[in-house]
């Protein structure tokens, strides 16, 4: 079969061919699609929850508490409760390359083997540094899932569904966090951590279901693929019916890579199956030169100021001692239940 790709190159993508917008015979089908894709992929978004409090369940169980193997004095704890933070960034600048090499299905993938790993230890943990590689695999999975996460949402839904489910994602998040809290007054540390690690199978499972993002597949010269996963996506339909969107966002996507680089990291060859779009010098340059670029360093410097005067507001650091916190102020009930409502 003709390959419609074929027929354009780089320097001849007419802008007026790309449309953001197709309309589907079955629009309900189209959107319940990306709507159980969102979902499962959502079930990582639950993960980062869980794993964004877990210290402060863990030092409530173990800070000062002479009556546990493992208490932890105010060094430990404040070492426990920091070391996910500092982790945090480290695992964000390498979650580009992981994505980049693997996919955005792949990556989100990938990251549960480790997140599991994590649970395991802070299971069968018997020293204090065994809690600090826990805190270490949490703070950088973290920051690995995070990139792929949204990443995928973008790439896979349409334009009139793309914020309701980028909210769903948000609202996921937040249930992981509740969910841990209520992890937290149901059951001991341990039990805490065994049973968080059924989320890991529960979310890999998932991951195996689902299409890896079309853009990702075009990007690297995929495009059978590509098309396969975009009738996934739009309701399980036939070839046909996504030849439009498919043709546009193949157009789109190498008019994005056009604007998007001037110098040879991009060929202007035609696009044919199994040659990838992007032809890529050292990832790292590449990045380094994308980020102290003006068009991208300013509204990083906006975000960087929002998420500094959001964190001062929230008293960010006093997150994993929340438990410690309200037993100093004799709160009047169980400040685990508390930390639930």
């Amino acid at each position: 079969m003709h390959n419609p790709a074929e027929q354009f190159t780089f320097l001849d993508v007419p802008e007026q061919d790309v449309k953001d917008h197709f309309q589907y015979a079955n629009a309900k089908k189209s959107a319940w699609a990306q709507i159980l894709a969102s979902l499962m992929q959502n079930w990582l978004f639950i993960e980062i929850g869980l794993e964004l409090v877990m210290p402060t369940v863990i030092l409530g169980s173990l800070h000062n508490n002479p009556a546990e193997p493992l208490n932890m004095n105010d060094d430990q704890a404040s070492w426990f409760g920091s070391i996910p933070d500092f982790c945090f960034p480290i695992g964000s600048l390498t979650s580009g390359l992981l994505q980049d090499k693997f996919g955005r299905k792949g990556a989100m993938m990938l990251v549960n083997i480790p997140i599991f790993m994590g649970w395991m230890i802070l299971y069968f943990a018997e020293s204090i540094h065994a809690l600090y590689v826990v805190s270490v695999i949490m703070g950088l999975c973290t920051g690995l899932a995070e990139a792929p996460l949204y990443a995928y949402i973008g790439e896979i839904g349409e334009p009139r569904l793309r914020g309701t489910l980028s909210t769903t994602s948000t609202s996921c998040f937040s249930i992981g966090i509740c969910t841990m809290f209520l992890f937290g007054y149901l059951f001991d540390w341990r039990t805490v951590a065994l049973v968080s690690s059924l989320c890991s199978i529960i979310t890999f499972t998932f991951m195996t279901q689902l299409p890896e993002s079309p853009t990702w597949l075009i990007l690297r010269g995929r495009l059978d693929e590509a098309k396969k996963s975009l009738c996934w996506l739009r309701g399980w339909v036939s070839s046909a019916e996504v030849e439009p969107e498919f043709l546009s966002l193949v157009k789109y996507t190498v008019k994005s890579a056009r604007l998007s680089r001037e110098n040879s990291a991009y060929s202007s060859l035609p696009i044919k199956e199994g040659e990838p779009v992007a032809k890529r010098g050292g990832f790292l340059k590449e990045q380094l030169k994308e980020l102290t670029n003006k068009r991208t360093f300013r509204p990083l410097r906006l975000m960087f100021i929002v998420f500094i005067i959001t964190d001062i507001a929230w008293v960010y650091g006093i997150k994993p001692y929340f438990v410690k916190e309200l037993r100093m102020l004799e709160s009047p009930i169980d400040p685990n239940l508390a930390l639930v409502s």
